[in-house]
């Protein structure tokens, strides 16, 4: 069974789901961000196995990444179903600890909006330059996409893939020293702090859903 609702309703659900859960022992996959194991053990009744996931909205295109934990007391069938769940939506990983998800939430679950976002503001930008917007647009679209198939094609050193486009005195160049004066590494640390902070908070007895 996965349980994919917004936090605050889990409890509800899954006190409701109870008694079948108990009887018949399904494995579940908990989608719900922040929630606790521990809680959600304890909503499902004595004996069901809980898997937790996080996965990302590219799961939509088949394109996601999903994180999975699982406690020691989850058999290996279990696991294994688990990630045979999750990989047909995208790349797969394994956490090793409960509350590394809370950074992989900050990282990936919340991170296509931040690619979204760098670039909706780099299409705005060069509309102001002059581009027409809807040309800007689309090349701030296709550069995105084209970027994030590179990574795809199996070469993940981003650091090399950023270097490879970056002349000496160049244009690029000239882009991220502008980027790194206005402290963008401490920019994108403290959003990643907030969004895992957040998640941190979703999973504490008094957290709202959102």
């Amino acid at each position: 069974m996965v349980l994919a609702v917004k936090p605050y309703q889990a409890q509800e659900v899954l006190t409701a789901l109870s008694p079948l859960l108990r009887a018949g022992r399904p494995l579940v996959v908990s989608v719900a961000a922040g929630v606790r194991l521990a809680a959600l053990e304890s909503w499902c009744g004595a004996g069901v196995p809980v898997v937790r996931a996080m996965p990302n909205r590219p799961a939509l295109v088949g394109a996601g990444a999903t994180a999975l934990y699982a406690p020691d007391t989850v058999a290996a069938e279990q696991r294994a179903a688990a990630e045979r769940l999750a990989r047909s939506l995208g790349e797969v990983v394994w956490v090793t600890a409960e509350e590394q998800l809370d950074v992989v939430t900050a990282l990936s679950g919340s991170g296509p909006a931040y690619f979204f976002l760098l670039a909706e503001l780099m299409a705005q930008a060069a509309t102001r330059l002059g581009l027409a917007a809807p040309v800007a647009r689309r090349l701030a679209a296709a550069t995105l996409h084209g970027a994030g198939l590179m990574v795809g094609a199996g070469d993940t050193d981003l650091g090399r893939l950023r270097e490879e486009v970056t002349s000496r005195g160049g244009t690029t160049a000239a882009a991220l020293a502008a980027f790194a004066g206005a402290d963008f590494e401490g920019t994108v640390e403290r959003a990643l702090s907030a969004a895992a902070r957040r998640s941190r908070e979703l999973g504490s007895p008094d957290g709202h859903g959102g």
